[in-house]
């Protein structure tokens, strides 16, 4: 579950590091492959976790006292470890970064840079306690977001996919790419899905199209001769469209939005933060569609359309 900042530039004017406050931290995730860079990220995760607890293990959750006092100077490289760590994970997920989950590690990722001030503030204790408590709730927020992440990924697309196991695929392997930053593909995979469930309509229920005295399976034509011979579908029963007027002007925009991600611009609409929301209509809209034509028992006024289109 990797994503990627468009430069460092962003990286740094949302996150403002502290420890990875070097351009080269980020052109390092470029020359990895995307495998090594989710390695990163994983064992930044479970560092962090590792760090933070040895921290709570040392008392720093609780009211000072004198054995938490000693640990001070211990605790004040493993407080460099863990800003490190938190860095790291937001420079690899950058969904994760821009979340409420990382907000207060965003807060407290400086304490390094006014320990001195914290150990010499406060009465009893010095102030450096309740800093540091701060900062483990704050990194063990963090990973409770990663973990919120995960899970809410892992069934994406394919919680409520309701299609037969031969028209799943698609949508599969769309939510794996999601899960791991691969968005733009991520749709395409999705709107190849939703086509196969339109082709698996039209020769289910038998629709051809006439064109120049020439009868075609309506699932071997185009995707917008496709669209269009099932618009003009209609059911025998109240005359209505297999596909009414909304959903053809939706399929319609999906088949665009598909073409413009295997030809993108620098304007593509694929390149903005609307890719995992497209991804996830195409799903709707498959599921809604494959269940609402496949159940209906009807018959049409006519199976084979006349393209006039």
């Amino acid at each position: 579950m990797v994503w990627f900042w468009s430069s460092y530039e962003e990286f740094n004017d949302f996150v403002h590091p502290v420890e990875l406050d070097n351009p080269n931290n980020f052109e390092a995730l470029g020359w990895e492959s995307r495998f090594e860079n989710q390695i990163r990220l994983v064992e930044a995760v479970n560092g962090l976790r590792n760090a933070a607890e040895n921290l709570r293990k040392m008392g720093f959750t609780k009211e000072p006292n004198k054995q938490s006092a000693s640990r001070l100077r211990q605790a004040r490289e493993i407080s460099w470890s863990v800003v490190r760590l938190g860095e790291t994970i937001l420079l690899c997920h950058k969904r994760l970064a821009q979340s409420n989950w990382s907000e207060d590690f965003r807060d407290e990722k400086d304490l390094d840079e006014h320990w001195e001030r914290y150990c010499s503030e406060g009465s009893p204790y010095p102030r450096i306690f309740h800093e540091l408590k701060n900062l483990i709730n704050a990194s063990e927020k963090l990973l409770k977001g990663y973990d919120d992440f995960l899970t809410k990924d892992r069934g994406f697309l394919i919680e409520k996919l309701d299609l037969p196991d031969e028209l799943q695929d698609d949508f599969i392997l769309s939510n794996n790419l999601l899960s791991v930053g691969f968005d733009e593909v991520g749709v395409l995979i999705a709107g190849r899905g939703l086509e196969r469930v339109l082709r698996e309509i039209a020769r289910s229920k038998k629709i051809n199209v006439l064109h120049k005295n020439r009868s075609l399976p309506a699932e071997d034509a185009d995707s917008y001769d496709l669209i269009e011979a099932l618009y003009r579908v209609r059911w025998q029963k109240d005359n209505s469209r297999l596909i009414d007027s909304e959903t053809t002007l939706l399929l319609h925009l999906l088949r665009t939005v598909r073409n413009q991600g295997a030809h993108p611009t620098p304007t593509s609409p694929l390149r903005e933060k609307n890719a995992r929301e497209m991804a996830s209509i195409i799903t709707r809209t498959s599921n809604s569609l494959w269940k609402e034509i496949t159940q209906r028992q009807d018959q049409f006024i006519n199976s084979t359309i006349t393209k006039d289109w």
